[in-house]
């Protein structure tokens, strides 16, 4: 049951993970030993190596940059839940990474009451300043262009 159970894993890794298991697949005992121990092996090998005062810095200096508002929460969720930040301390470093656009409209709105509600509401911001961003489908050029030939391939009336 184990050996299925290793078999499963290696199957879905991916890059130098899945290198790693088939340089380690040479060795019969790896795919045939306990699952605990491959478990072991690949956290000692492949574990989060970074110390909680470092994901604290990545969470400080954390910022939306080019990214959508949800593209930038799971990194921000992620990164939180490793360190024992309170809500508080979550909520006013999501604000600070948000670009300014975004942080200046929700200046606007009532304050969240929680990191999820903030994140909401950031992304509905987002979204929204996205909308604003692409070409309306209503002044398409192309329908501009069509109207044009249209009204050319009317002849005047006689």
């Amino acid at each position: 049951l184990d050996s299925v159970k290793i078999s499963y894993v290696i199957g879905l890794l991916r890059g130098r993970a899945l290198r790693w298991a088939e340089a380690k697949s040479h060795n019969d005992s790896f795919l045939t030993g306990s699952y605990a121990d491959f478990l072991s092996e690949f956290t000692l090998t492949f574990g989060v190596t970074e110390s909680l005062a470092d994901t604290r810095k990545q969470l400080w200096s954390f910022s939306q940059g080019r990214r959508s508002v949800a593209e930038m929460s799971v990194e921000f969720r992620t990164l939180a839940a490793r360190t024992s930040w309170n809500e508080d301390a979550l909520i006013a470093a999501f604000t600070e990474a948000l670009n300014d656009r975004v942080r200046d409209q929700l200046a606007l709105c009532p304050e969240p009451r929680s990191l999820d509600e903030l994140i909401r509401l950031a992304i509905s911001i987002d979204r929204r300043h996205q909308e604003l961003r692409r070409p309306s489908a209503r002044y398409n050029e192309s329908q501009f262009s069509d109207r044009s030939r249209q009204a050319a391939q009317r002849s005047p009336p006689e």
